[in-house]
């Protein structure tokens, strides 16, 4: 993942920004050329790129009525407009051209083809030599998000295998640089600064590679205030592949199920009347404590969620005389189950409740599986420099 040190001054950040590119561009775009329902059909890195920016709900305000694979079998809707999102390779754009090629009857009355990145010539003589599909197509256009747009402020190329350990620059860079060229166009970059260590051969190569895809999409590059795109290679940082992060976030990846490119589904512990039941929480851009907290090290978030839990407790009249004045010296799982005993906060507290519960089984599997002991010894590895754990 890489992060943006600014986001330009854009409320909402990039995630916002994203959000508003692919409705007005693509979604009431083509409403305003359609007055019927229209289909949506997304190949897989479309799917990854659309999914943590818009829901069901916003598909269906503009008049999407079904969302589907394009890698799959498809039953055909001749009555109704079909929009295509799809990355820009030679697979996908054969998978286009194949609903259409041969076909006595179209599968959709209209198409309107978006590719996430620009097409090569041999790309778009594909597109061009499918007479069904041309005969039909409402819209062509090429796209600059090929990206994830994880966090209002971060990012993924959704690659990670790009860049190879040794040998020279390929393939797989090369398409690393293209996606990341759709990150500065998006974010109106048309000519950024590229800085990398002196004498850094596969860094300059990556560098160049970026400014040739922003030349090649010939943006305006009238921007004042340049970005600074920093190219690090991993001799620039030899450690962190021996340190473990222990954000709040990254611990919750590390010892909780995570489902989803966006790893904003948690699975944890909680305990019932009858036992000990699998639960999961949510953890997105709509929860503001996530939000605030996702970044921060775990020690820190612990900290935060006793004193809020704390302070309510001390500043609610029925709470405190529940716990007779002990809240500050309760535990996490305590705390939880104190929140969850007063059904008439629950409303007021449910953010709480849940980072209680989750921060409370991370934190159990993390000292039950003696990752304590591996962090230090993480640390000798990194520092040269023995520390002793005092418990």
């Amino acid at each position: 993942m890489s992060a943006l040190a600014s986001s330009r001054g854009r409320e909402g950040g990039l995630r916002e920004l994203v959000r508003s590119i692919v409705q007005r561009d693509i979604l009431r775009s083509c409403a305003g050329k359609c007055r019927g329902w229209m289909v949506l059909v997304l190949d897989e890195q479309a799917s990854r790129v659309l999914t943590p920016v818009l829901g069901m709900y916003d598909l269906m305000e503009e008049r999407v009525t079904l969302v589907e694979s394009l890698e799959k079998r498809r039953q055909p809707f001749p009555e109704m407009d079909c929009i295509y999102v799809s990355a820009a390779t030679d697979r996908s754009v054969r998978a286009i051209c194949a609903d259409w090629k041969g076909r006595a009857d179209a599968p959709y009355a209209e198409a309107h083809v978006f590719f996430l990145s620009r097409l090569d010539d041999q790309q778009l003589a594909m597109v061009g030599a499918t007479s069904e599909l041309a005969a039909r197509l409402k819209t062509l256009s090429e796209l600059s998000l090929d990206f994830l747009a994880l966090e209002s402020q971060a990012f993924d190329l959704g690659a990670p295998g790009s860049f190879a350990l040794g040998g020279a620059p390929g393939v797989p860079e090369a398409a690393a640089a293209k996606k990341l060229a759709t990150v500065l166009a998006t974010l109106g970059e048309g000519r950024p600064c590229v800085r990398y260590r002196a004498g850094n051969a596969r860094a300059r190569a990556f560098g160049d590679a970026v400014l040739g895809e922003l030349r090649a999409l010939d943006l305006d590059d009238s921007t004042k205030d340049a970005a600074t795109v920093l190219v690090l290679d991993r001799l620039d940082d030899a450690l962190t592949p021996l340190v473990h992060e222990y954000s709040y976030q990254a611990l919750l990846q590390d010892v909780l199920d995570v489902e989803g490119d966006c790893r904003d589904r948690v699975s944890y512990s909680k305990q019932t009347k009858g036992g000990e039941a699998r639960d999961f929480a949510m953890l997105n851009e709509k929860d503001a404590l996530w939000v605030e907290m996702r970044h921060e090290h775990v020690a820190r978030v612990v900290n935060q969620l006793r004193a809020r839990t704390s302070d309510f407790l001390d500043h609610n009249r029925g709470a405190a005389q529940l716990h007779q004045g002990k809240g500050s010296e309760l535990t996490l799982g305590d705390m939880a189950n104190a929140l969850q005993a007063m059904p008439e906060f629950q409303a007021a507290t449910a953010a709480l409740n849940k980072h209680m519960s989750v921060a409370h089984e991370a934190l159990g599997k993390f000292h039950g599986a003696g990752l304590l002991e591996l962090s230090n010894l993480e640390q000798s590895l990194a520092t040269g420099a023995t520390r002793r754990i005092k418990r």
